[in-house]
């Protein structure tokens, strides 16, 4: 395991929480952050984590909680220190158990409601549009941490949200993955491409793009053809960089049924270069795998976690 955290950290830099709703053991107290839990005016600790590392290591830590009263989420800030790799919120009816517990990267729900990772930004929904954390469901926070130090490292991660009154929403929100779990990036030192698409029977306005990769993503594309179009159009292109995770709010695009969504997932895999003859890197949630995902943002809500994704698990 070292001496792979060390081959990544070639390619990317690098106490207990809780939050609306939260209770050791019930989780279904009021709001209730730590004395040393920072909330900014005008938002609302909704689930933290602590956690801590030996050096040069990984892991993966969840948290539930149940929600005591209906919320309806208008933005989401991420409580990301040093270390927190990437973090998936999910919600469900049921729980399993709740507080803190050991995980892996697949303790998720199939309803999606917020992703980040390093250098995520604030993802702030548009007048009249929110998510529903309804009452008596489970919030489900999946942490995954890394450490490439040669030092212990520690923090508390999470997410914070605003809020909307009842009568201010016009449209309830969700979140998907477009994207593709099946991955074989070969060790080349030059640019390679995957890609994958997605069309639905369905109508959905889209107003937020997170594209999510790992330390060897180079830039991703989304691109779109109308259902009744040969071509497609560009919805975005941008570089990326594993430590700036950003989201990139879009005015809202309306897709008519059966238009087609496709990801376009660019990388470099430089081990030929750094650790030769080089490995075939494939999908995994390891910092030392690779992904290809955007997450979108869209009403209204409906469909799960990986409705848009090839070969979902």
């Amino acid at each position: 395991m070292r001496a792979w955290l060390c081959a990544v950290a070639a390619v990317v830099a690098c106490g207990n929480g809780a939050g609306v709703g939260d209770d050791d053991t019930a989780g279904d107290a009021a709001i209730d952050v730590p004395a040393d839990t920072k909330v900014e005016p005008g938002w609302t600790a909704l689930i933290e984590r602590g956690w801590s590392l030996t050096a040069v290591s990984e892991n993966y830590i969840c948290r539930r909680i149940k929600i005591p009263a209906d919320t309806y989420v208008s933005g989401f800030r991420m409580i990301a220190p040093a270390g927190t790799h990437h973090t998936w919120l999910t919600i469900s009816a049921a729980a399993p158990q709740l507080g803190d517990y050991e995980c892996d990267g697949t303790n998720y729900d199939m309803q999606l409601l917020y992703a980040g990772g390093a250098g995520t930004d604030d993802m702030m929904f548009p007048p009249g549009v929110a998510m529903k954390l309804a009452k008596d469901t489970y919030i489900n926070l999946n942490l995954h941490v890394l450490n490439l130090t040669d030092g212990a490292l520690a923090g508390t991660s999470g997410v914070h949200i605003k809020t909307l009154q009842p009568s201010e929403v016009v449209h309830e929100a969700d979140m998907i993955f477009l994207g593709d779990n099946v991955l074989n990036i070969p060790p080349t030192n030059a640019l390679y491409m995957e890609q994958s698409s997605c069309s639905r029977p369905m109508t959905w306005t889209i107003f937020n793009l997170w594209p999510h990769m790992h330390g060897y993503a180079k830039r991703q594309r989304i691109m779109l053809r109308r259902a009744a179009a040969s071509t497609f159009e560009t919805v975005l292109d941008a570089p990326y960089d594993f430590r700036e995770q950003k989201n990139y709010p879009m005015t809202p695009l309306q897709l008519e049924p059966n238009d087609e969504l496709r990801v376009e997932c660019y990388y470099v895999n430089n081990t030929n270069v750094t650790q030769p003859p080089g490995y075939t890197i494939t999908y995994g949630d390891s910092a030392t795998a690779e992904m290809c995902y955007t997450g979108l943002y869209k009403y209204p809500k409906g469909g799960s976690i990986f409705d848009c994704v090839i070969g979902s698990m």
